[in-house]
């Protein structure tokens, strides 16, 4: 009995030993299935990624073709219009050969109107720079001696394009009707805001004066200075 116990014991320990073995055959086929299965798809995921950039390389290569081909359709556009213009302007310069003489003729003429444009175009700066010294000594001189009359006949008009005499021909409205009340009033003459508006409007109704309502609260100019 004692044989027979050892013996199955020793048969236990084979077929222990034997399973173990077993288990650590499973378990590196397992590990080997599972190594292959990774590689495979690091493989796979290296044949996508190439496939997915040949597929890039060949959208932008067809995109560049495409470019290319647009750029030399209108690079030949470009010929094209560049010879019929070169075309059109050797009829022209052709026809202008045959014109020459006629158009000689017609050079001669313009220079001579064009001198006489010249010659009246002086005449009327000259006319009007005389005409505007002419109103600049008006108004410098009738303010003095409208003091001196009795009773006084200080314009108001006269007033204003004295001021704007001073300022270069420019002033603000506000600027302008201040000043200009100051002065009737050193005066004793009536310098409400109506009087002077209404000198105002009426040197612009004479053509003297203009005002710009686009520059703050409006810019009056002098059609005199």
């Amino acid at each position: 009995a004692e044989q027979e116990l050892r013996v199955e014991r020793a048969e236990l320990r084979e077929v222990r030993a034997l399973r173990a073995e077993e288990k650590r055959d499973i378990q590196a086929a397992i590990e080997s299935l599972q190594r292959k299965r990774v590689r495979r798809s690091a493989a796979l995921a290296e044949q996508r990624k190439q496939q997915q950039q040949e597929e890039t390389e060949n959208v932008e290569a067809a995109a560049a073709r495409q470019r290319v081909l647009a750029e030399l359709r209108d690079e030949k556009e470009a010929l094209q219009r560049d010879i019929i213009a070169a075309e059109e302007l050797e009829e022209k310069l052709e026809e202008n050969v045959r014109d020459l003489p006629a158009l000689k003729d017609e050079l001669q003429r313009a220079k001579a109107e064009r001198a006489q444009v010249r010659t009246q175009l002086d005449s009327l700066r000259l006319e009007l720079a005389r005409r505007k010294r002419k109103m600049r000594h008006m108004v410098d001189v009738q303010l003095p001696t409208a003091r001196d009359t009795n009773p006084p006949t200080l314009r108001e008009e006269a007033v204003l394009l004295h001021l704007l005499y001073g300022h270069e021909g420019e002033m603000g409205v506000n600027e302008l009707k201040q000043e200009a009340s100051a002065v009737l009033q050193e005066h004793a003459k009536p310098n409400g805001n109506g009087v002077v508006i209404r000198a105002l409007y009426s040197l612009v109704a004479n053509g003297l004066v203009q005002i710009d309502r686009s520059y703050g609260n409006g810019l009056v100019t002098s059609l005199l200075v």
